[in-house]
């Protein structure tokens, strides 16, 4: 009797701990494409304009 309960206590447990690491693998998954996009939308900040970029401001040679 007292081996039927411990199997049974022991696959609970592998269950449950299945559960939880799926769950973290999938939080880290997710984790790790969001860190994906801030890394790529950083790289786009740091690159430098296409062209020259228009002055701002009030301009005097205007008639």
């Amino acid at each position: 009797m007292r081996a039927f309960v411990y199997a049974k206590t022991r696959e609970r447990w592998r269950n449950a701990a299945l559960t939880k690491l799926e769950e973290l693998q999938r939080k880290v998954l997710g984790h790790d494409r969001d860190i994906e996009r801030l890394f790529e939308a950083l790289r786009d900040l740091m690159d430098p304009p296409a062209g020259p970029r228009p002055k701002i401001g009030f301009r005097t040679d205007q008639p």
